[in-house]
């Protein structure tokens, strides 16, 4: 239960630090396009990381940009783990807590990647 209120105070910073250094005022189809969302999270099975999806909207292209993000369940700050520009979603740990498999939109049809929790170019699974 400790770890769950953790991880959703971190997940709560992630998304409010902006909105709450702002001086209070209505809010604007602006600042609600800036929120992001927080979902998914997966804690390692070694119970020292969770691993979880933060999706925001880029006005830009007109869509949203889903990243996998990761943080200790000891504290500290979040590392975004993947930075492509198509959505990266549906983190899932090995049973060692060595690797993240995710879904990523980043080709012509979606595909199963491979990334290390630490950090290194994410690896294509499936064709």
């Amino acid at each position: 239960m400790k770890r769950l209120l953790a991880l959703l105070t971190i997940t709560f910073s992630v998304c409010a630090t902006d909105a709450l250094a702002q001086q209070k005022r209505p809010m604007t189809f602006e600042d609600v396009l800036a929120l992001k969302s927080v979902s998914d999270a997966q804690v390692s099975p070694d119970g020292k990381w969770v691993a979880y999806v933060v999706t925001s909207v880029d006005m830009t292209e007109t869509a949203n940009d889903a990243d996998v993000w990761l943080v200790s369940t000891g504290g500290g700050e979040p590392v975004r783990l993947t930075t492509n520009k198509k959505n990266d979603n549906q983190p899932r740990w090995s049973p060692d807590s060595k690797w993240i498999a995710f879904i990523s939109a980043r080709e012509e049809k979606p595909q199963i990647f491979l990334i290390s929790p630490f950090g290194g170019e994410p690896e294509k699974l499936t064709d």
